[in-house]
């Protein structure tokens, strides 16, 4: 919808530090409740500026309509977010490989 948003969550960098994922990992592979996937390499996470949203402004919870429950949010300038087939939301799975 190329729209500034205001949504609540976390860095997903931040929640893979906090889950102790190793440096050999090789990358994250996501997938969304309709089967869409997304990989994405463990260089573009650490680099920053993807931001795993669950709640809207007021802190409720992401309607599927909205991509809820969990999307992954770019910061504006961040490379990946610079390919729209990357933008998964609706997410079921995050595995690091």
């Amino acid at each position: 919808q190329k729209k500034a948003l205001t949504l609540k969550g976390l860095w997903l960098a931040v929640l893979l530090a906090a889950a102790d994922v190793t440096d050999d990992a090789q990358k994250v592979h996501m997938a969304a409740l309709d089967d869409y996937v997304v990989d994405f390499a463990m260089a573009e996470v650490r680099a920053g500026g993807m931001f795993l949203a669950v709640a809207d402004q007021h802190g409720g919870p992401l309607s599927l309509e909205n991509g809820g429950p969990t999307r992954v949010v770019f910061v504006d300038g961040t490379p990946s977010g610079a390919n729209s087939d990357k933008w998964i939301w609706s997410l079921a799975t995050i595995e690091v490989q």
